[in-house]
């Protein structure tokens, strides 16, 4: 597996092993706004590259600018991952946002 999966890959594998379980009670975490945001600022990341992925280094860089680690991503997953409705409604924000197109960053100012 690609380094830069694996970080996506457990929080995705966090949550469908939460949904199943159906028992997590939520616990203090990030907001779910921080874990949209950063989620689709790192898949973001990956679609630009050439091969798809996204590296250790550009994966800590998304991080790092939306003040998140990785744990916290895992954990936020695991303490919600047991209410199948507000992970659907999460995982469609998501969708949502990455089906937007990016605005062109200003170049006048």
């Amino acid at each position: 597996m690609r380094p830069g999966a694996r970080g996506l890959l457990t929080v995705l594998i966090v949550v469908c092993t939460n949904c199943s379980r159906g028992d997590a009670a939520p616990q203090e975490t990030i907001d779910r706004e921080t874990f949209v945001a950063t989620y689709v600022d790192l898949r973001r990341a990956m679609f630009v590259s050439p091969q798809q992925t996204i590296s250790d280094a550009d994966r800590e860089l998304v991080l790092r600018q939306n003040a998140v680690s990785e744990d916290e991503l895992i954990a936020f997953a695991d303490a919600w991952g047991g209410d199948a409705s507000y992970m659907t409604d999460v995982w469609e924000e998501v969708g949502a946002r990455l089906d937007r197109p990016v605005a062109a960053p200003d170049s006048t100012g």
